[in-house]
């Protein structure tokens, strides 16, 4: 299953211009990394070191939306609700609800 879906993939890259070299280096990469690692909630950096996840809670979580003057104050419902984010343990291993914030 994995095979047919890399093979469908690489061709729809082929399809939009990417060089096949960039994507036999790609799925090389990805196919080297021990996969119980990334099951441990950690992230890949570019330099194939992993991130824990009291690094990744400790960045910035932008919330991106367009500006429309229509919209009702969505940057301050976020931060008076953000305490809603840290109600299930999961997210809080993903986000850390303090560093979330709007970005028009």
């Amino acid at each position: 299953e994995y095979l047919n879906a890399k093979l469908e993939y690489t061709n729809y890259l082929l399809n939009r211009g990417y060089n096949k070299n960039l994507i036999d280096n790609a799925f090389t990469k990805v196919e080297s990394l021990d996969r119980n690692k990334l099951f441990k909630g950690n992230e890949v950096n570019d330099d194939d070191s992993l991130e824990t996840s009291e690094e990744i809670t400790s960045r910035n979580f932008p919330l991106v939306i367009d500006f429309n003057p229509d919209l009702p104050p969505v940057s301050k419902f976020i931060h008076k609700y953000k305490y809603l984010l840290e109600l299930h343990p999961e997210t809080c291993k993903v986000i850390n609800p303090k560093k979330v914030f709007v970005s028009y």
